[in-house]
């Protein structure tokens, strides 16, 4: 379902399992149709691989994690990023959000795990 040479990472599956999502090693995010079997969009998620992603509980937001040291999130209503982005201090391997889309984990390439609110200053390692 790919056309180029880069290798998918991370996938994820809608709630309602239309649409498949793909973290890309040339840092971009994949939306695929499953049912059509189709690329519906591609797009620049960061500036070196994007490693690893989640959906919302609700399936309105997209959470990537990238070498380039950040977390993203992605409005699925437009396409757009969401304003502001998490730094780390190292590379994301992994991250899931919350049941409740309050909080999300990220696993880094130095061995530490984060946990952090992405609305208010509380993180933990």
């Amino acid at each position: 379902m790919c056309n180029d040479s880069s290798t998918t990472w991370d996938l994820a599956i809608s709630k309602d399992s239309k649409t498949c999502f793909g973290s890309r090693t040339n840092g971009s995010i994949s939306i695929w149709d499953i049912h059509n079997q189709k690329l519906v969009r591609d797009f620049k998620a960061h500036d070196n691989k994007a490693s690893c992603l989640d959906i919302s509980s609700d399936g309105t937001k997209l959470w990537t994690g990238g070498w380039d040291r950040t977390v993203k999130s992605w409005d699925l209503r437009n396409g757009h990023q969401v304003v502001g982005k998490h730094s780390l201090s190292s590379a994301a391997w992994s991250l899931s959000c919350s049941p409740e889309d309050n909080w999300l984990a990220i696993g880094k390439d130095s061995s530490d795990a984060e946990v952090f609110h992405p609305t208010k200053e509380d993180k933990y390692q």
